[in-house]
């Protein structure tokens, strides 16, 4: 059993004032597939060179398995590192590259080819250790850089941005291998990425973070189901979450041009209500998918409906995106194809409103 504890971690860099990471406190548990994310330059890639001993820790304590390791050197630290640049070396062959840390180890020859062989097998590299990696895709560039990793058998990976290199297509299928990968090598695994359809799709659990804070840490169903504030609410899903301003009254919602006006079910009403936001201006938020265009829905829910004006209109296969205004508001709603329309067309749509969130306007945290 593997379990990674970072307990109240700071980092300062020499002549920056601001802290990089800030009072991170977080549990990975055996087994576990953990991601990182959030907007670039929030500290995610800072923590995980942190994790591996690339960066020095200014503040707090990593503990792996009870053992505090903030100054054991990274070659002593059990731990497999996949970098986004791939770092290969040019004149080595895709064998020699996935051997090399094992011979500086001095791990006997045939146990090293039992390992690159194994760890070839599982990524469908056997016909390519003889080459060189400028002989190789992309795809497979990372592949040996997995393999590499894979070779070392060690108690935890860490991945950093493995994909960003690659196109929309490979990094789809590059993200179904790394999650089986996972499966295979039952290990721990701490995987970076500003891509949070990355995260949603391969995640055990979500990091999210910002300004070098933790803001939620959740599967990800619950980071998208129940965000804690307007950043974790905006930041997961695409597209992102409509946020509107709109005063509490007498059971509506309502913007300050009156263009809008909506009926809230009695449940979240009283919510409202009974913390103090009647007549009170407020942030409301609702996902795509829960503004219906569709006539049979659109009935149901006479008291949340407006007239809106499709501005831009993207038809995605099944779905269709549908870029509206209603007076000075814009969103955008996700419906099925068939519900499609064009540009410059008014068209009723309902708002779900008993799956819709609420934010402070000062302090932008979720009002539970």
């Amino acid at each position: 059993m593997v379990e990674i504890n970072l307990e109240h971690i700071y980092k300062k860099y020499s002549g920056n004032d601001n802290y990089s990471v800030s009072d991170f406190n977080l549990t990975i548990h055996d087994h576990e597939f953990i991601v990182f994310v959030g907007p670039s330059g929030c500290g995610k890639s800072t923590t995980i060179r942190m994790i591996a001993g690339l960066e020095d820790i200014t503040n707090g304590e990593l503990k792996m398995d009870g053992t505090v390791i903030n100054n054991l050197a990274p070659k002593d630290r059990d731990i497999a590192m996949v970098f986004q640049n791939y770092a290969l070396y040019p004149n080595m062959t895709v064998y020699d590259n996935m051997a090399f840390g094992l011979k500086i180890q001095h791990i006997k020859k045939d146990e090293i080819r039992k390992r690159v062989a194994n760890a070839a097998e599982i990524l469908g590299l056997e016909g390519f250790l003889q080459r060189k990696p400028a002989a190789l895709s992309g795809g497979q560039r990372q592949r040996v850089a997995l393999g590499r990793a894979i070779v070392r058998e060690a108690k935890l990976f860490l991945l950093d941005e493995p994909l960003s290199n690659l196109d929309a297509k490979l990094r789809v299928s590059m993200r179904a291998q790394i999650a089986q990968l996972h499966q295979r090598l039952k290990t721990n695994m701490i995987y970076v990425t500003h891509d949070q359809v990355e995260a949603m799709t391969m995640a055990d659990r979500i990091v999210i973070t910002n300004h070098g804070t933790i803001q939620q840490v959740g599967t990800p169903a619950e980071l998208y189901n129940q965000p804690v504030n307007q950043f974790v609410a905006g930041f997961m899903g695409s597209p992102s979450m409509n946020f509107f301003e709109a005063t509490l009254h007498e059971g509506k919602i309502t913007t300050a041009d009156n263009a809008i006006t909506l009926s809230l079910p009695t449940n979240k009403l009283t919510k409202l209500q009974d913390k103090g936001y009647a007549d009170k201006l407020l942030t409301v938020g609702i996902r795509s998918e829960d503004i219906h265009t569709n006539e049979e829905i659109v009935a149901t829910l006479p008291n949340a409906t407006v007239q809106a004006k499709v501005e831009v209109s993207e038809l995605l296969g099944v779905e269709s995106m549908l870029y509206s205004r209603v007076g000075d508001t814009e969103f955008v709603a996700r419906v099925n194809a068939q519900d499609h329309h064009r540009p410059g067309e008014n068209v009723q749509m309902a708002f779900e409103m008993s799956r819709a969130h609420f934010f402070d306007q000062d302090t932008q945290e979720t009002i539970a």
